[in-house]
C-alpha cells in the first residue's frame, strides 16, 4: 500500500530519505502518499499542492480526482489554484465572509456569473470565456 501511494505521488524516487532531506516540493508529495495509503474514505486537504510546480500542482490534482473517480473516496480541499480548480473538481464552494455558502459545478458557477462576482475587484476581473482572473487596465488593453 505504501510503495502505491509513493509511486501515485510521483515520490518513489525518494523513498530513502528522510523527510528533512525533501525539497518543499517533495515533502508535499510525501504527505500526499501518507494521506494516501492510509485508505480513509474521505480526504481532508489544505493546500496540498502548495509549493509545488505547475506541472506537479496539476499531476497532484489530477491525482485526487482520480483518487475520488476511481476509488469512490472524497476528496475535499482548499485550494488557491483556481485554474486546476475550475478543470477538475466536481462542485466547487464558494465562501465570502458573511455571505451564504455557493456552491456548484464550475460550469453551473460561471454560467450563473457567480465567478465573477466572488473574483471580479478593482482592476481584476473573472473572464467567463477565458476561466480565469484578468487584469484590466482603465484602457482595457491589458
Amino acid at each position: 500500500i505504501v510503495e502505491d501511494a509513493m509511486e501515485a505521488a510521483g515520490i518513489s524516487a525518494k523513498a530513502d530519505s528522510y523527510i528533512a532531506e525533501l525539497s518543499d516540493g517533495e515533502r508535499q508529495k510525501a504527505f500526499l502518499a501518507k494521506v494516501l495509503a492510509q485508505e480513509c474514505p474521505v480526504i481532508i486537504l489544505d493546500e496540498p499542492t502548495a509549493f509545488l510546480d505547475v506541472t506537479s500542482r496539476m499531476e497532484a490534482m489530477v491525482l485526487l480526482r482520480r483518487i475520488a473517480h476511481t476509488q469512490g473516496r472524497t476528496v475535499l480541499l482548499s485550494t488557491h489554484d483556481l485554474e486546476s480548480a475550475i478543470q477538475l473538481a466536481d462542485v466547487l464552494w464558494l465562501q465570502e465572509k458573511d455571505a451564504p455558502l455557493v456552491t456548484g459545478t464550475p460550469q453551473e458557477l460561471i454560467e450563473s456569473g457567480r465567478m465573477e462576482k466572488f473574483f471580479s475587484r478593482g482592476n481584476l476581473r473573472f473572464d467567463t470565456e477565458l476561466k480565469r482572473i484578468v487584469a484590466i487596465s482603465e484602457e482595457n488593453s491589458i
